[in-house]
């Protein structure tokens, strides 16, 4: 992490900046009595600092509504912390919930697919019953990009996501995968008037929830010119990344293929495959603040 960000927002953990940030990510699988309705998403912990005043910080894990839609139980891919507080790299422990039994806050708007889930009683309950220590690295809302940085987050910036696209993982070590690419539309516009932003990365299912930072590879924003004026340039220095949001769709292109049914000729049956673009739609991390708000409402 950067001077500008080297104190902000991976907490936690050992591990800091640009090299932790997979380890803020964990997969999530839900489900009902109906073994077809199974879902497979990303989350990520994210601490809220709603309760600040009153020394309270509370863990979350942030991902999508839909990740979590007609589900009745959800499974969490838990890492063990290490005696000497480092990360233990190797299969996932999992840990099984009723949705019905935890605190969840979903963003008071339909339209954003954003929730929370209040983890602190579940990482508790999960060491209790294994007597393994759970190791949690989350991120917070000061790396989350502050305004002096919207001149740098035009169309073309560097971005990553890190998640699990179709459900694809480390097995052996618990890790998700990071993928890079490209801001497809300026970060400080609403895309379609939505609090929404646009990357040029496949979102393939499994990556729902993902979180996506910005980067900037061997440079950093100047972001402190006269009077807090930011675009004076950018100086050499290690990689710098922001918090922009989550991912939760892309848009889709179906492809008509024609199935000839014989002997009858003149039936036809129609198949419709959907191919993902190479496009995902994301919430901002603005969305978050109103997850703050029903946080600290509840404190």
């Amino acid at each position: 992490m950067t001077e500008e960000n080297k104190d902000q927002g991976l907490t936690a953990g050992r591990t800091e900046g640009f090299a932790g940030l997979p380890y803020c990510v964990i997969r999530i699988i839900s489900g009902n009595s109906d073994p077809t309705k199974t879902n497979v998403g990303t989350g990520f912990y994210y601490t809220s600092s709603a309760g600040t005043e009153k020394g309270q910080f509370v863990p979350l894990i942030v991902t999508n509504k839909h990740v979590l839609k007609d589900a009745t139980w959800c499974v969490i891919e838990i890492a063990k912390r290490n005696p000497d507080g480092s990360r233990h790299f190797g299969p996932a422990y999992r840990y099984k919930f009723d949705i019905n039994s935890v605190t969840i806050f979903d963003h008071p708007d339909p339209g954003v697919d954003v929730t929370a889930i209040a983890c602190a009683p579940l990482l508790e309950d999960f060491k209790a019953k294994s007597g393994l220590d759970p190791y949690m690295l989350s991120i917070d809302s000061r790396i989350a990009p502050p305004g002096a940085l919207s001149p740098f987050l035009t169309a073309g910036t560097s971005v990553l996501m890190i998640g699990f696209p179709n459900g694809l993982a480390d097995e052996q070590n618990n890790m998700p995968v990071m993928r890079r690419g490209i801001l497809a539309a300026p970060y400080t516009i609403n895309f379609q008037g939505r609090t929404d932003f646009v990357v040029d990365i496949a979102a393939f299912g499994g990556s729902s929830g993902s979180p996506v930072f910005a980067y900037f590879d061997g440079m950093v924003p100047i972001l402190d010119g006269p009077e807090g004026v930011a675009g004076m340039g950018i100086q050499i220095g290690g990689p710098s990344i922001y918090f922009l949001g989550l991912l939760h769709s892309g848009p889709q292109v179906t492809a008509d293929g024609d199935i000839l049914v014989q002997p009858a000729p003149t039936s036809k049956a129609i198949s419709r495959t959907n191919i993902m673009m190479h496009i995902g739609f994301c919430a901002k991390a603005s969305t978050l603040d109103d997850i703050e708000s029903l946080v600290a409402a509840r404190l």
